[in-house]
């Protein structure tokens, strides 16, 4: 019915991006790809040479760091810079991670949303007051997010930062503090698929969505979620999942060559995630079937 838009958000894999793009390559779709400021020297000519159906794009860049704001300020930036740059209204607008790959040929994907227009598909769990869980990642201050976020794994930095963010939390537990009082806190999956109607809907709340969730705790995974469920599109939510992410057997699971059959034969749209260092052979039999199908149905694939 409509064209589409994909949203990347990546920082590494780029090789395995390019095995993505090439994916996600089709005439009725643009690809827009942000890339961490922090990165230099990505390969820019190699990522395009995997495109030639679609528009590739590059989305302003901004600095990320895990489990911070800066994560959502990332994708806010992005809904922004798609409903007040980008003239082209599409059908729907995918946000995706670099290390998702499709398991549905385009045209199946397609088919998909002309079937359900006008829904927006947005992940919520069983809702639980499970402050360990992620209740405590909005009901405190996590002041020191930004830099932990960006100090991972750096030895005696790190773990000044995590003792100072320890005794914060501490005195906040001791004062009572609950930034969500009265409110029910929903979680889900950060990685949505909206009509452009929703996104302009979030980008009015962008101020009420930094009040609430700066200095937060990976509430990436929140802010969509409790802002639509208060919102005129509470009844067009349809929030079964399409993606599948094991969160079971890791944080989350990366998928191996074993998985292969159970990830294909399912009804899932996408999946994550993949990482090439750990088992390439599923990107590669997922790639190639793919291919095959978009073959198989009068798509050529790239050479």
């Amino acid at each position: 019915m409509g064209r589409h838009a994909y949203l990347i958000m990546a920082h590494n894999q780029f090789e395995q991006l390019g095995q993505l793009l090439s994916l996600l390559d089709d005439q009725e779709n643009d690809i827009y790809l942000h890339i961490d400021r922090r990165v230099t020297g990505f390969p820019r000519e190699e990522l395009a040479r995997q495109v030639r159906k679609s528009g590739l794009l590059y989305l302003p860049r901004v600095k990320v760091n895990w489990g911070a704001y800066s994560q959502i300020a990332c994708e806010m930036q992005i809904f922004r810079h798609m409903t007040e740059q980008v003239q082209e209204q599409y059908q729907y607008y995918h946000l995706l991670s670099g290390v998702d790959l499709p398991l549905k040929s385009q045209q199946e994907i397609h088919t998909f949303f002309d079937r359900h227009d006008g829904r927006e598909f947005v992940t919520f769990n069983p809702y639980q007051a499970d402050e360990k869980r992620y209740l405590f990642r909005a009901k405190y201050y996590f002041p020191f997010q930004e830099r932990i976020g960006a100090a991972r794994h750096k030895g005696r930095r790190a773990r000044l930062l995590h003792a100072l963010a320890a005794a914060c939390l501490f005195g906040q537990k001791r004062l009572h503090i609950n930034r969500c009082r009265g409110k029910k806190v929903y979680m889900g999956a950060n990685w949505i698929n909206i009509t452009r109607p929703c996104m302009e809907y979030l980008v009015s709340k962008e101020e009420e969505i930094r009040r609430q969730y700066r200095m937060t705790l990976c509430a990436d995974e929140l802010f969509v979620q409790n802002i639509l469920l208060d919102s005129p599109f509470r009844e067009k939510l349809w929030t079964e999942p399409i993606r599948c992410i094991d969160w079971k057997r890791g944080e989350p699971y990366v998928f191996r060559k074993e998985d292969f059959g159970m990830l294909m034969d399912s009804e899932f749209l996408w999946a994550r995630k993949f990482d090439s260092r750990v088992d390439s052979e599923i990107i590669r039999m997922i790639a190639e079937q793919l291919l095959a199908a978009s073959k198989a149905e009068g798509k050529e694939p790239l050479q």
